[in-house]
């Protein structure tokens, strides 16, 4: 069976990961298995201060990147992400395979493009993918991520599209 992959599109903070969210929802209401990872994100005062990686099979979450400094993480750009919500969101993404009826990764954005984050995770998910699989991808990195990753088939949804 070849597996369907959709790419959901949207801006910075155009509502992808809560697109996301209520999609696995509807999914798991259909009795659909559902695996992967989701990275929403948390604000204070209007400013956006951390993202939590969540499994969505198991409900287990921990930050993931943080505008602010935070123990054993690594940096890159303006975050730092840290190592054991890194950890989870590998394990929670390598899970997925055929193992699922549909599987979600929220998001690849830059740090994938460079090899690191979930790339390696990502990566090993596209040779043995589920049915269904969704990733969440910037509007201004979708030919890089398809590039990057080889994404020669898949459909564009954006958050206004009825769920795949």
């Amino acid at each position: 069976m070849v597996a369907q992959i959709y790419m959901l599109i949207g801006d910075v903070n155009s509502g992808k990961s809560s697109v996301l969210s209520k999609w696995v929802d509807e999914y798991k209401e259909e009795g659909r298995l559902v695996g992967g990872v989701l990275a929403p994100a948390h604000w204070f005062k209007g400013e956006k201060v951390y993202y939590d990686a969540v499994d969505i099979e198991t409900g287990k979450r921990h930050i993931f990147a943080s505008t602010k400094p935070i123990s054993e993480a690594e940096t890159f750009g303006r975050f730092w992400f840290s190592k054991r919500g890194k950890q989870l969101a590998e394990r929670a993404i390598t899970k997925i395979k055929e193992n699922y009826d549909v599987g979600i990764v929220d998001e690849i954005g830059p740090l994938e493009l460079e090899g690191k984050g979930l790339a390696r995770a990502f990566k090993a998910v596209l040779t043995h993918p589920p049915k269904k699989l969704i990733i969440s991808v910037r509007e201004s990195l979708v030919d890089d991520v398809v590039s990057a990753f080889g994404l020669n088939r898949f459909e564009k949804l954006n958050v206004l599209s009825q769920k795949p």
